[in-house]
């Protein structure tokens, strides 16, 4: 599709299911994806008949939380993945011990999420990154692309328009990765499902700020893409490289957890 028709489907689906969607809205954790956001995720990865969601980064679980709550009855698989297990991490296994239709896993997501997609080939499969952001992120999904053709969707999370005061190179990032993209800022979109984010005005968002700083978009944004089998086909031409960037990722990330843990055993 091109971006006017998966726009034309996002706002479809979700104005199809708004009423359910609108039914498992609670309390909003500080930090969380934004109710209209959410909506878009929930609504099209059920229109497009997903049957395994994977979560890459779940801070207090509020995404996790409304998946797990949308999705209850229905045959949806959801890998949520955290690449620490501290206090927060603590906190929402306790929020999630009685939800039935989440695997909670901890790891790193550039080896983890490339992982589950190729475990769940044959299985229509999106993939939601709220953490790592932007590249990082883009590469991992396309890694997985190139292992697997059963991604239908792939949702970005932190993809706002930047500002000089609040600069953000994710969107632009996505936009060459994926030129047929929709993005939650779009206008209609905001216009249509915006008063689902009354409740999420709380510490750090208000619409077109985080933080009492400007930013070029109406909330942190999620940005959609819906690859193509030629989607699949240049990340398989440009594996090695996807490769190279996802391992020194790997290797970084082991130095900041090695980091955290001699520091853990300095304090006791």
């Amino acid at each position: 599709m091109d971006c006017e028709n998966i726009k034309k489907f996002a706002m479809a689906e979700s104005r199809k299911r708004r009423d359910s969607f609108e039914n498992i809205v609670g309390n909003f954790e500080d930090r969380g994806i934004l109710n209209s956001e959410m909506l878009a995720v929930c609504a099209v990865s059920e229109g497009l008949g997903v049957e395994v969601f994977i979560e890459s980064g779940r801070w207090r679980g509020q995404s996790t939380e409304m998946l797990s709550k949308y999705f209850e009855g229905k045959p949806v698989i959801i890998e949520s993945i955290e690449v620490f297990r501290d206090e927060n991490a603590l906190y929402v296994e306790r929020k999630m011990k009685s939800r039935k239709n989440v695997r909670l896993r901890y790891g790193d997501a550039n080896r983890v999420v490339p992982w589950l997609a190729k475990k769940y080939a044959g299985k229509k499969i999106a993939v939601l990154f709220d953490g790592p952001k932007g590249g990082p992120a883009i590469d991992i999904f396309r890694l997985s692309l190139a292992r697997t053709s059963s991604i239908v969707a792939g949702f970005f999370h932190d993809m706002r328009r930047p500002t000089e005061d609040m600069p953000n190179v994710s969107r632009r990032e996505m936009e060459d990765a994926f030129p047929n993209s929709f993005y939650t800022d779009d206008e209609d979109f905001v216009r249509e499902f915006g008063a689902l984010d009354e409740n999420c005005q709380v510490a750090l968002w208000r619409p077109y700020s985080i933080d009492g700083r400007k930013i070029g978009s109406y909330g942190p944004t999620i940005g959609l893409t819906l690859p193509v089998s030629r989607d699949s086909a240049q990340a398989r031409r440009d594996i090695v490289r996807l490769i190279v960037n996802v391992v020194l990722r790997r290797c970084f990330l082991l130095g900041v957890k090695g980091y955290h843990f001699v520091r853990s055993r300095i304090r006791l």
